[in-house]
């Protein structure tokens, strides 16, 4: 795809003939190796993005927290709201195949207090307000 920055296309986000798992396209898990790979560049990968790409990154990345974040909003575990957040979200960052492994067998999922925050989303939220002066939510 051209309008995907050199280093995505590079690393991987030229494959799009098909969906992957969980409905996001295939650059979006590329663009999530890239920054687990090198997190100190995160903010300048995510910078390099078009506008309609990094909405898409964001919408992307809150879907596939938020299939995960239902499976635990229980009172059982005692977890808080943000607690699950962080946890869906750093099995997101872990990249496609440890999401799939996670969203197939639920047992993986990790205790919230044994995981980094780690929210990407809040930080596609800054660039897009800062680049683009447009907030993105939900």
């Amino acid at each position: 795809m051209k309008d995907l920055p050199k280093w995505l296309r590079e690393y991987g986000g030229e494959r799009t003939s098909y969906e992957s798992f969980g409905g996001a396209p295939d650059w979006f898990w590329a663009a999530i190796d890239a920054i687990r790979a090198a997190p100190e560049l995160a903010e300048a990968a995510l910078n390099s993005l078009p506008r309609e790409r990094l909405r898409q990154f964001y919408f992307a990345y809150r879907e596939l927290t938020d299939e995960l974040y239902g499976d635990y909003c229980d009172d059982e575990r005692g977890w808080h709201e943000d607690d699950i957040l962080t946890a869906s979200s750093w099995v997101v960052n872990q990249g496609e195949p440890f999401y799939r492994a996670v969203y197939e067998d639920l047992r993986l999922y990790p205790d919230p207090s044994e995981v980094p925050p780690s929210d990407l989303s809040g930080l596609v939220a800054e660039v897009s307000r800062k680049r683009f002066g447009e907030e993105l939510c939900g």
